[in-house]
């Protein structure tokens, strides 16, 4: 298999922001895109395999160029079970295992992960990226570590409160099962400042791939977020316009 060799047919599932994420013969097959496509393959591959022990992560093996062979996991998306009106649940479930995550000794890491920090950071969590059982209350799945670094315990728990503020407005009175489940809520001004970053970091990863329309969305929702209140949002649920 080589670069310009396609990607496996079989249904799309759902997400896959840049790669390809496909479902075939039981398994997933994630086909990686953009300008360090191979080093995210290879980032995610080692922080399954060395987190397979301790947190419930989709085994993987490479697969050719640029592919990540997945086992299915079962469980259902945490965005699809906010929608169908367990947000409470999902957030509370969420902040446990953010909480577990984050117990973790990185040392077993440090030479796979860049960055610098005190805790394995994954990067894009929140309740797009886990599996959750039928009841909502037990996270049976954590998917998507190619973003995944070291850095500080405020990045996950502060982007899994922006996805919901951003894409579950309807949800934002569920935030403090978020918090319950994670035992901490650090300050909003904390909080926000990380959420900030994220999203500079998103748009300079949409800059670097040549991704147009993806750094005028990003720079959309950076001026979102700088107009955003923590006040504001306990009124009636909605980001001020």
């Amino acid at each position: 298999m080589s670069d310009s060799e396609p990607p496996v047919s079989g249904p799309r599932l759902r997400g896959g922001y840049l790669n390809s994420v496909v479902y075939r013969d039981g398994k997933v097959h994630k086909r990686y895109a953009g300008i360090d496509a191979d080093a995210r393959r290879n980032l995610e591959h080692e922080t399954l395999l060395r987190l397979s022990h301790e947190l419930n992560v989709p085994g993987a093996v490479i697969s050719g160029s640029r592919t990540l062979v997945l086992e299915f996991a079962d469980g259902t998306n945490g965005q699809e079970l906010i929608r169908q009106g367990q947000p409470d649940l999902v957030l509370r479930a969420c902040g446990e295992v953010l909480r577990r995550l984050q117990a973790l000794d990185p040392g077993p890491l440090c030479d796979v992960l860049p960055g610098s920090g005190p805790t394995i950071v994954h990067g894009d969590f929140g309740p797009q990226n886990v599996l959750l059982c039928e009841s909502a209350a037990v996270v049976t799945a954590i998917l998507d570590w190619e973003f995944c670094h070291l850095g500080e315990p405020i990045e996950d728990l502060a982007w899994a409160e922006w996805i919901v503020r951003r894409h579950h407005r309807d949800a934002i009175a569920a935030l403090p099962a978020l918090f319950d489940g994670y035992e901490s809520m650090p300050l909003w001004t904390v909080r926000k400042r990380s959420m900030v970053r994220t999203v500079e970091a998103m748009r300079s990863f949409a800059i670097a791939n040549g991704h147009t329309a993806d750094v005028r969305l990003w720079n959309e929702r950076l001026n979102d977020l700088l107009t955003w209140d923590e006040e504001e949002f306990k009124d009636d649920g909605r980001a001020p316009e």
